[in-house]
């Protein structure tokens, strides 16, 4: 885990690569609706096994830092609305706005 400078703070991010020293190509790997958790890890690091440095960023960082929301994996068909209930706010404040700072300030960290 790594904290990335934004203009908006710091957004707490995951971040896997290989074990022999690179420079290795870069990978941005945004998480889905559910934020960041232990399969989106598994799945850096897989990548990185593959010979990337891979950061997955927690997008919802404005509302706290990792875990986001507290819902159990794999959800269930019938708990589907009340995990929406859940997740709904954290979309209602993010703006493409805010998405293309992030979005530089990762591509910045992974150029460093």
């Amino acid at each position: 885990m790594i904290d990335i400078k934004t203009p908006d703070g710091l957004c707490d991010s995951f971040i896997a690569y290989p074990e022999i020293h690179g420079p290795y190509p870069a990978v941005l790997f945004y998480m889905d609706g559910f934020g960041p958790r232990a399969c989106l890890y598994e799945m850096a690091k897989t990548i990185a096994s593959q010979g990337y440095y891979v950061l997955l960023p927690n997008m919802f960082y404005r509302i706290g830092r990792v875990p986001v929301m507290d819902i159990k994996f794999p959800v269930r068909p019938e708990d589907l609305p009340e995990v929406r209930k859940k997740m709904m706010p954290l979309f209602q404040d993010y703006d493409p706005e805010s998405g293309v700072r992030d979005a530089s300030a990762f591509l910045d960290f992974l150029a460093r």
